[in-house]
């Protein structure tokens, strides 16, 4: 099963929004289920907005992915990760008050994840974006 979710960037630098997850409260970029017909980098999109408030429009194409399994003996899922030009952030939001969310560094948010996969793609994003890059 394709999923979306998104590497943020906000202001002219490029940071990485992390929120938590409702479970087990570890940090997680926002991230979902395709709806029909829906583009991946558009799920990329509305989530961040459901799950954070951002609003913002992606790049269409794909930093990279990576492989979560929610429950065991269940097949994986395949998160596609964006980046997204952050426009605004809403007051109010779908998931409001269900999570917290900090913006940090690409590097610092490889440290902060667990899966593997997403740590080398936040680790790739660290090197071509430096701490004070533009992010165009």
């Amino acid at each position: 099963m394709e999923r979306a979710w998104i590497s943020a960037a906000r202001s002219v630098f490029a940071l990485v929004l992390l929120i938590s997850s409702r479970g087990t409260k570890r940090w997680v970029i926002p991230k979902g289920t395709l709806e029909l017909g829906e583009k991946p980098h558009k799920c990329a999109e509305r989530e961040a907005g459901e799950e954070a408030g951002i609003i913002g429009k992606t790049d269409k194409a794909s930093m990279g992915y990576f492989t979560y399994v929610k429950e065991a003996g269940t097949p994986p899922y395949i998160f596609n990760v964006f980046r997204l030009r952050v426009e605004s952030v809403a007051k109010r939001f779908r998931e409001e008050g269900q999570r917290e969310y900090l913006w940090v560094p690409p590097g610092e948010a490889a440290h902060m994840v667990q899966e593997p996969e997403l740590q080398s793609i936040l680790r790739r994003f660290a090197n071509e974006a430096g701490t004070t890059k533009k992010f165009t």
